[in-house]
Order: structure tokens, then sequence, then C-alpha cells
């Protein structure tokens, strides 16, 4: 079996940023939008790691895991040589 890896790793604040995008037509959405989206831009810019509260947060948001979160950040960290 071959281990299977993505072709590109991205850090989970593109992935955030990514999903705020697709659900910006709600107005729910828009308020969290102009709220978040200046923190998570300056996270991405400095390559700033998602911390365990972050991932919380997301979770919530997103109506997923903390621990997927968590993973996402690992695995970008682990794809670019970082512990």
């Amino acid at each position: 079996m071959t281990d299977l890896r993505p072709a590109r790793r991205v850090s989970p604040w593109h992935i955030v940023l990514r999903e705020l995008h697709a659900r910006a037509g709600r107005q729910e959405q828009l308020n969290i939008w102009s709220a978040i989206v200046p923190f998570i831009e300056r996270k991405l810019a400095a390559d700033l790691p998602l911390l365990d509260e972050e991932a919380k947060r997301l979770a919530d948001l997103f109506t997923t895991s903390k621990e997927l979160w968590l993973r996402l950040e690992l695995d970008y960290r682990e794809g670019k040589g970082q512990p």
C-alpha cells in the first residue's frame, strides 16, 4: 500500500480562511468573519502555530473536534520539518 501525502501542506489558518470565504453569504458568519480575519491574516503572515485554545474555538465555530485542528497543525509543521 502506498503512503499518500498531500501535494502541498497548508497551514490550518489557510483552511480557516477558505472556509470562512465559503460561508461568507450567511449573516451570522459575516459577523464572525469581520472579527476573525485580521487575526488569522496575522497568524498566517508570521507563520504562527495554532494553539490549543484556538483549536477549541475553531472546533466550536465549525462544529468539528479540537483534535482535527491540532492534527492539521501537526501535519503542517511536520511537513515543514518543524516539531
